[in-house]
């Protein structure tokens, strides 16, 4: 895929929802948990959970890439599966996992391509319930230390989200699932009595939120906020 990764790509998006964890406010550097709750950090703290949440986002970018390279390497396993049970039944004359070969050849080759077919979207997944965890450890830890005592008005008035990248994952979702129907289920050739109007609003809905989404995450990592 070279430089456009999909994967790669997502990675701003994960970046700008750290941008929007910790911030400075009037009351001072603020770190938000997965609820919404504000807790105070000192300057250095901010800076150093910073990099700790770039280094999380980018090791999950790391695994998830390095998962994509060992579903890609299913195929030409699946390809030595069959080529050793096509030997030995040359060699020997019959062979037990003469039946099984092709099988499992099969279920690799259709395995791999469904794998290729979800793998961003378990890849967003995966880069956001590690983001979520490391997010609940820090508030933890904090809660711990009694950080908290925010006021309810600075909280409320320094918590940000993304309602267009939600909004567009929110309509992503169905959509990869629908897809996937209607190349696994629907008979080649009637596709055009399936696909409707709700496929073309949940990828009208997608595109068009997916720009100001990545607008807003730009802006937040750049600077930080936007108020």
């Amino acid at each position: 895929m070279g430089e456009f990764d999909v994967i790669r790509v997502g990675q701003g998006a994960a970046n700008g929802r750290l941008a929007r964890c910790i911030r400075e406010s009037e009351a001072g550097w603020l770190f938000y948990s997965p609820t919404g709750t504000a807790y105070h950090i000192f300057a250095e703290e901010a800076e150093r959970l910073a990099r700790q949440g770039e280094a999380a986002i980018e090791r999950s970018t790391r695994n998830a890439i390095l998962s994509r390279k060992l579903y890609r390497a299913m195929i030409p396993l699946a390809f030595a599966i069959l080529l050793t049970d096509a030997f030995y039944l040359r060699l020997e004359g019959e062979f037990a996992g003469l039946e099984t070969g092709p099988f499992i050849f099969t279920c690799m080759v259709i395995g791999s391509i469904v794998l290729a077919m979800f793998h961003p979207l378990l890849a967003m997944i995966y880069r956001g319930t590690g983001f979520i965890l490391w997010q609940a450890k820090i508030a933890h830890n904090l809660r711990r230390q009694r950080r908290g005592g925010v006021s309810s008005a600075i909280e409320a008035r320094h918590m940000r989200f993304n309602l267009f990248r939600i909004l567009s994952m929110a309509a992503l979702v169905p959509l990869v699932f629908r897809l996937a129907y209607y190349f696994f289920v629907v008979p080649v050739g009637h596709y055009r009595e399936y696909f409707g109007w709700a496929d073309l609003a949940l990828a009208g809905v997608f595109f068009w939120a997916a720009i100001p989404a990545f607008l807003i995450d730009h802006t937040h990592r750049r600077r930080k906020w936007l108020d």
